[in-house]
């Protein structure tokens, strides 16, 4: 699927907001079902002891009554009516506790679960559709917000459960009483109703334009305390430019947020002074008509708190209805990304079904290709015809922005060609089963990733099957000659990398290259590729290891970015790029004698050892 078909299906207007809820809710089931059904249980029974709670205060207030109007009083009644109550809330405050604590513990388990489903989700994406921006928004909308929605929608269900439990009780304890108290309470708790609607659009709204602001905020705040980036802020004195970088941004965001937020709480003021303006309303008719029938002080009192509980039991119902909107609106990218994702599992699969899943790399040929990274843009890559063929070495040289890492991106299946075909072993490379190709492959890159893991975890993460095989870790440090700096180390394959962590430390940019070519040698791939992998190694080092490479290739098709000419001699084939073009294909001395650029790029380099 490409880029734009994706952001056309996440971007879509989505299911409906009862489909969203509903799959919400399957996810809460999914999660833990123990917990789930333990959650609602919990919150009914943490509603009933307040509706018993009134039952027995209105007997004690009679009781009271009685010895003022008659002259007599059970004392052991009223004792016995307080223990009660006491009971009542002694056990009202151990059912929350326990609600809380199992919340708590699903709330955990459910971030848990989103956490691996948005991870599986993304990793059903191509590099293509993860470098687009408007990927990186959709994201941020569907990872950021998912956790604490799905937990919010999970805490106001067990408070929907809970104000309907309310609701029920009070509505026994006020059956008696006129109808006509339901419809006040209901037009108490409609002006709420639609101001609540009418505000969490406009927030959502709000929210949903601001995403990419706020996730630049983030990438600029996370990079002030990077060690890596922070040395040079300190160098260069920079860091009043990322303060008015995000000030700026922050400025916009609150200045927007007391216009519309401003104008919100007006109405919102408004909106509840209507509904205060009932509610004393309410407490008016429930007194005068209790006066009237020669109703008790205590039957009065229960009266107007069962119908002040019901008032809010029914706005709490109609609010949290209004919150569950709201949290549907911010789970809308999470639904359509978890359909993409599913979407994705399924071409994947009927895709791979009929894919070649049992072979070896022994060619890979490219005819008339063609590619550019977007659709509107110039080709990066004109025209390609070459050959890279089993138990032989390549070097590919040219000019920065000639195409050569784009170049290896293709080989690597990370993006598709616009025009033109690649073939692997003679047939076109979409045949091949894509995992079991990556599979074969062995790869450094010049932009290498320092993982915040142990040296050892650094390097079986090429290949995750050897993270407890110490021979095989320390055989891969030895062919990068990584195992000269690990063994000095404090815990040595056990060293924690990257500063900021507890415990650990940072090494030379020199150490953690040879780290990344470590992590590619253990994966042991039969085509071994390396972009610009010795930029930050000594020559002695660099001498060392692509001389490894090179005496290694039997059985295997290595190729090599670089823009030093101290070992290429050695390679079969050097390929000259230049502006996306093959301009020569040949050795070190035909190239030196008849390609132009080869020749520029030689002695330039020459020049400056």
């Amino acid at each position: 699927m490409k880029v734009l078909d994706l952001m056309i299906f996440l971007d879509g207007e989505g299911n409906s907001k009862m489909k969203i809820f509903i799959d919400t809710v399957k996810v809460l089931w999914k999660t833990s079902k123990i917990y789930f059904v333990f959650t609602f249980l919990l919150s009914i029974g943490s509603a009933l002891p307040n509706v018993l709670s009134l039952i027995v205060w209105q007997k004690i207030l009679d009781s009271i009554s009685n010895f003022y109007f008659y002259g007599a009083v059970n004392y052991k009644e009223i004792i016995i009516l307080i223990f009660i109550h006491f009971l009542l809330n002694i056990i009202a405050n151990i059912i929350v506790k326990i609600n809380e604590y199992i919340k708590n513990i699903y709330s955990l388990i459910l971030e848990k679960y989103i956490t691996n489903q948005a991870i599986e989700a993304v990793s059903q994406m191509s590099l293509a559709e993860m470098e687009s921006a408007e990927f990186h928004d959709i994201i941020e909308k569907a990872t950021s917000e998912s956790s604490d929605k799905m937990v919010g929608i999970l805490n106001k269900l067990v408070e929907m459960v809970q104000n309907i439990t309310l609701f029920v009780g009070m509505s026994g304890i006020l059956l008696s009483f006129n109808f006509g108290i339901y419809i006040i309470i209901f037009l108490s708790v409609l002006p709420m109703a639609i101001y609540s609607q009418k505000y969490f659009n406009k927030i959502y709204s709000i929210y949903n334009k601001r995403v990419e602001k706020i996730r630049f905020n983030n990438e600029i705040k996370n990079m002030i305390i990077r060690s890596d980036v922070f040395k040079e802020i300190k160098l260069f004195d920079s860091i009043l430019f990322f303060k008015e970088k995000i000030n700026q941004t922050m400025d916009d965001i609150i200045k927007e947020d007391k216009k519309v937020k401003g104008s919100l709480n007006r109405q919102g003021v408004l909106f509840q002074a209507v509904e205060v303006l009932f509610t004393y309303g309410l407490k008016t008719v429930i007194i005068i008509t209790g006066i009237m029938d020669k109703k008790s002080i205590g039957v009065i009192n229960m009266n107007m708190d069962s119908a002040t509980q019901l008032q809010n039991a029914t706005s709490n119902i109609v609010f949290i209805g209004m919150s569950l909107y709201e949290d549907c609106l911010y789970l809308s990218s999470y639904e359509r990304l978890m359909e993409y994702k599913d979407k994705r599992i399924k071409e994947n699969y009927v895709v791979n079904k009929n894919t070649i899943k049992n072979f070896e790399i022994e060619t890979i040929r490219f005819e008339n290709v063609w590619f550019k990274y977007k659709e509107d843009g110039d080709f990066i890559l004109k025209g390609i015809n070459l050959e890279f063929c089993i138990n032989k070495s390549y070097a590919i040289v040219g000019y920065n922005g000639g195409g050569k890492s784009t170049l290896i991106k293709l080989i690597l299946r990370l993006y598709c060609p616009q025009k033109g075909k690649i073939l692997l072993n003679n047939q076109e490379i979409e045949k091949y089963d894509i995992n079991e190709y990556w599979k074969k492959i062995s790869a450094v890159f010049q932009d290498f990733v320092k993982y915040p893991f142990t040296v050892s975890e650094n390097i079986a993460i090429g290949n995750i099957k050897y993270i407890n095989n110490q021979a095989k870790i320390k055989k891969a440090a030895r062919t990068s000659n990584a195992d000269e700096f690990i063994e000095s180390l404090s815990n040595k394959y056990d060293e924690k990398l990257t500063r900021g962590w507890k415990d650990s430390i940072d090494i030379s940019i020199g150490q953690w290259q040879r780290l990344a070519i470590a992590r590619a040698n253990i994966r042991d791939g039969n085509l071994v590729i390396f972009d610009e992998p010795s930029a930050a190694l000594d020559s002695r080092t660099e001498n060392k290891i692509l001389s490894n490479v090179m005496k290694s290739s039997n059985g295997k098709l290595s190729i090599i970015i670089t823009h030093r000419f101290l070992n290429i001699k050695k390679v079969n084939e050097i390929i000259v790029l230049k502006s996306g073009e093959v301009e020569a294909v040949g050795i070190h001395k035909q190239l030196l004698e008849s390609c132009h650029t080869y020749k520029d790029l030689y002695h330039a380099q020459k020049e400056m050892i």
